[in-house]
């Protein structure tokens, strides 16, 4: 395999990290590759704080099916759970990401990315056995039956406001992390309906099969 584990030490700030994240990572792709064919991929881990999530200090983004980022905080308080139990999470949602652009290319419809993000937290779930992440629960029952039909106006945009739906802005009328939830919900109801199928079976379905084949 070409394949890597890179983890960037100019900062040095992850310096002492770096067998845990690496031997860590190559454990979870061992892992992930149990439940799916899972293609070459680099993974790189970086001092970035602001591409970290506040409440883990971990974020992930995956721009195609060869490459996976990781922004680090170090100065996280508990930064050492960061890398033990944040980090395998995060990375197994990210490879999933990874299969997805390998199975079936991504577009950029706000439709996709619901659920291609709601597939790999429940993939992670599967993979994982733990609790479920907090923004998949950002929304009760009233919250997502109102702004589920709101996302339907743009499901097939391709110009809706990805920080907006995911991030949540300060002047804004959705909620932070709407469209995890959303997505989350629509795989989760897939799921109901087709007992017979985890998300380990559904890297290569089509966004629009899991809203009614829209």
């Amino acid at each position: 395999m070409n394949e890597g584990v890179y983890v960037l030490k100019a900062s040095g700030r992850l310096s002492h990290f770096v067998d845990d994240l690496q031997q860590g990572a190559e454990n979870i792709k061992r892992q992930v590759r149990e439940f799916i064919p899972l293609p070459e991929v680099d993974i790189v881990f970086q001092d970035n704080p602001h591409g970290a999530i506040f409440h883990t200090g971990i974020g992930g983004f995956t721009p195609d099916r060869h490459t996976v980022f990781i922004s680090l905080n170090p100065n996280f308080a508990d930064f050492k759970r960061t890398v033990e139990v944040e980090m395998p999470r995060m990375l197994t949602h990210e490879l999933y990401h990874a299969m997805r652009w390998k199975a079936q290319g991504m577009d950029s419809t706000l439709l996709e990315y619901m659920v291609t993000e709601g597939l790999a937290d429940h993939f992670e779930l599967q993979v994982s056995g733990g609790d479920v992440q907090r923004w998949d629960e950002a929304l009760t029952g009233e919250e997502l039956q109102k702004f589920g039909e709101m996302a339907k106006q743009e499901y097939h945009s391709s110009n809706f406001n990805y920080t907006e739906w995911f991030m949540g802005l300060d002047e804004g009328n959705i909620p932070r992390w709407t469209g995890y939830a959303l997505g989350f919900n629509l795989v989760a109801e897939y799921l109901k309906n087709h007992p017979d199928k985890k998300s380990s079976d559904l890297y290569a379905v089509k966004a629009g099969e899991f809203v009614g084949g829209l």
